[in-house]
C-alpha cells in the first residue's frame, strides 16, 4: 500500500508544476513592459534622463536578460534612487556614480526601502541585484514605479462611453447633409465638363 506521505509529496510538487506552468517564464516580459510604461507615465523621459548623460530611456524588455552588465546595473540603480526619491521615500537620495562599489550602491537602495510597508514582504537578496537585469531586478523596480505613481496621485480611469446626445447627433446629421452636398456637386460638375467637351453636332440634310 503507497505511503501516504509519499503521495503527499507527489501531490504537493505536482500542484507546484502546474502553478509555474511553461508561461510563467514569460511573467518577467510582462513586468518589464509595465514597468516602461509607469516609467513614461512618470516622465522619466524628461525628468530622469536630464540628471546625466549616461542616463536613457530603455526598451521594453530591458531588464529581462543581462546583456550589459556595466551599462544595465548603472541604468538600474538610478532608476531606483530617482523612483526613491520621486516616491518621498529619501527625496534627497544621491543618484548613484557610474564607477563606484556596486555593493554599496545597492546596500544603500535596499536600506532606503526597508523601513515601507510596501516591501515588507519583499525578500530581494543583494546578491541578485549585481548583475542590474533578472527577476528580482524587474521585481524591484515593478513595485517601486507603483509606489511612485500612487504618491504622485496618478488614478487609473474606467473608460467612459460618450453618450450620443442631442447636440452630437445633429452634428453627425449635418456633417451626413454635407458630405451629400458636396458628392452631388462633384456630380455636377462633372457632367457639366462632359457636355462642354462634346457639344451637340448639328445635323444637315
Amino acid at each position: 500500500m503507497e505511503n501516504s506521505e509519499e503521495t503527499t509529496s507527489r501531490e504537493i510538487k505536482k500542484s507546484s508544476e502546474i502553478e509555474e506552468g511553461p508561461g510563467i517564464q514569460y511573467d518577467i516580459y510582462l513586468q518589464n513592459e509595465l514597468v516602461t510604461e509607469r516609467l513614461k507615465l512618470l516622465n522619466y523621459e524628461i525628468e530622469f534622463t536630464e540628471l546625466g548623460d549616461s542616463l536613457k530611456t530603455i526598451p521594453r524588455h530591458y531588464f529581462v536578460r543581462s546583456t550589459n552588465v556595466g551599462e544595465q546595473f548603472h541604468l538600474f540603480t538610478s532608476l531606483c534612487t530617482w523612483l526613491i526619491r520621486k516616491s518621498g521615500i529619501v527625496v534627497d537620495m544621491e543618484m548613484p556614480h557610474e564607477f563606484e562599489d556596486p555593493n554599496g550602491t545597492i546596500a544603500r537602495i535596499l536600506n532606503s526601502i526597508k523601513e515601507e510597508k510596501e516591501f515588507e514582504n519583499l525578500n530581494i537578496p543583494p546578491n541578485k541585484l549585481k548583475s542590474g537585469a533578472g527577476k528580482q531586478c524587474v521585481l524591484l523596480l515593478f513595485h517601486l514605479t507603483a509606489i511612485a505613481l500612487e504618491k504622485s496621485g496618478f488614478q487609473y480611469g474606467v473608460m467612459q462611453q460618450v453618450e450620443d446626445t442631442e447636440e452630437n447627433i445633429q452634428d453627425e446629421e449635418n456633417q451626413v447633409d454635407q458630405a451629400e452636398l458636396t458628392s452631388d456637386q462633384f456630380d455636377d460638375d462633372v457632367e457639366l465638363a462632359e457636355d462642354e467637351d462634346n457639344p451637340l453636332m448639328e445635323e444637315f440634310d
